[in-house]
Order: structure tokens, then sequence, then C-alpha cells
């Protein structure tokens, strides 16, 4: 490998990271998003966050890479990058206002549940790009993950400047079509809620031994914590290590005795994502006409 192609792969790659990136609502998902975007040093921006409540992008501002935005039609740069970040009932609503930034080398990132990548395209100009992105709120601090489908094949460089994006706020898993992100949501996206929920039940049940609910609160989110980086650095599967923990007839197996009668944890989570998963079509139905 030659230095000046090295040389000129780095200035390339420099380029890329001052790619102006327009952010549209700084709501949950929004704000996670900047926030795992400003943990990276090497993300220059800048990014323009667009939101009728300056409250919003308030805790963001200090940063000289945010540049807050109360009113679209004073923004006169044309962002490399779109970002709509607002509930799927407000996005046909809310894109034609920004319609006039977009040109063929725009690639507009939602990340919306339930609109297909067709209903994007009455907002396009020809050539633009669409792309679905389906993180989670771990991606406030770089461990989130992020599901990912395109309207057209990406180029190199657009692809480049999009995985390094998105990679800033943890696992990058490009998909071939909206079905397979569909597939893939509930456990992704609505995962993290679906596992607080589990804690809240974790910490009542304690509660219901006669444990102080501030303490049985603190050690269930100590219990999540811990095992998060354990999980990492094993490489066995968790089924395994759920049988390493189990002692024959002792105390979690009792326990795990009470999940595995009549498979009834399975049919309960096979349940939750499957409505979860119909939920999806729903808000097509409802607001992708």
């Amino acid at each position: 490998m030659s230095m000046l192609w090295w040389e000129q792969h780095c200035f390339w790659i420099f380029q890329m990271m001052t790619t102006d990136v327009l952010l549209i609502g700084c709501g949950a998902m929004g704000g996670a998003l900047l926030k795992g975007w400003l943990m990276n040093p090497d993300l220059q921006g800048p990014f323009y966050v667009a939101t009728p409540r300056r409250e919003s992008a308030a805790p963001f501002l200090s940063d000289t890479r945010v540049r807050f935005v109360e009113d679209p039609a004073n923004l006169t740069t044309q962002p490399r990058i779109i970002v709509c970040a607002v509930k799927p009932s407000m996005v046909a609503t809310v894109l034609p206002t920004y319609v006039r930034l977009m040109n063929g080398d725009t690639l507009l990132v939602s990340v919306a549940a339930g609109l297909p990548l067709s209903f994007y395209a009455r907002f396009l100009p020809p050539h633009a790009a669409a792309v679905r992105v389906m993180p989670n709120l771990a991606s406030a601090v770089g461990a989130g993950i992020s599901l990912m489908c395109a309207s057209r094949v990406l180029g190199p460089e657009d692809q480049e400047i999009l995985h390094h994006l998105l990679a800033a706020t943890g696992r990058v898993v490009p998909l071939e079509s909206d079905d397979a992100l569909e597939a893939l949501t509930p456990l992704t996206g609505c995962g993290p809620a679906f596992l607080f929920r589990f804690m809240e039940a974790l910490t009542r049940a304690t509660q219901a031994l006669g444990v102080d609910e501030e303490v049985a609160a603190d050690l269930t989110r100590a219990l999540i914590v811990g095992c998060g980086p354990f999980l990492e650095k094993s490489p066995l599967p968790v089924e395994t290590l759920r049988q390493q923990v189990t002692s024959p007839q002792g105390m979690t197996w009792a326990g795990l005795e009470v999940f595995n009668e009549n498979a009834r944890l399975d049919t309960l989570v096979t349940q939750v994502l499957r409505a979860s998963h119909a939920r999806a079509k729903e808000m097509k139905d409802a607001y992708g006409s």
C-alpha cells in the first residue's frame, strides 16, 4: 500500500467526519443518537438540531458541534445526512418542511417505526436515498444496536459516511428489506423496554419477600449491569451459562421450574414480540398512506 494512497484515504476520511448532519426531533431516540455521536470526538459535525422546543436541545448546546435550529426556514445549508427522529404519526407532516434542503446526494435517514422505505419516495429528489434505521436507547452510551436498510444500493462513499455515523452509537446491522428490519425490531428496538419491565417485576417480587423497595431496585439494577460485561466476555451460549448457575434441586432450579412450567415464559415472550411486530403493520396502515 503506497503512502500516497494512505494520505489520500485519510484526507477523505477526515472530510467524511465533517459531514453536516441535520437531526429533526430531539426526543428520547433523537437525543440518544445525538449523545452517542457527541461521545466520539472524531465526528466533527456540525450537528443541526431542529426542534420547536429549545429545552430539548439545551443539554447538548454546550458542545460547539451542535447548532440549534428553531425555524427550519432559516437553515441555508444542505446537510449531507438528514435524520428524521419524530414520531411515526408526525413524519408525513414534518418532512415536507425539509424537502428544499434535499438534493441527489442526500441521505434521508428515518428512525420512525412502521413506515416502509417506499413511504419516503414522495419526499426525495431523484437519486437521493432513503435509509431506515432502528436504533435503541443504548445508542446514548455507544453500546446500541442499529438495524439498517436502504431504498437502493448505497455507493462506497455513502456506506462509509453512514456507517461511521451509526457505528459511533454501537453495532450496525445492515439488512436487505423492510421485512427483515420489522422482524428484528421487537428484539433490538423494543427489547430495552421489555428488559426494564422485567427488572420492575424482579424488584416488586423482591419487595414481596420483605426487602426494602430502594434496596430491591438498587440490587436489581446492579444485577443487570453486572451481567452485561460478563456476557460480553463469555464465549458460551446463554443456555450453557444458565445451566452453570443452576445446581440440581437448588434454589435457582426451584425458581426456574416455575418458568418452565407449561413453557409459560417462552409463550409469554413470544406473545410480547408478536404483539410488537403486529403493531408495525398497524402503524404502516395508519400513518403511511
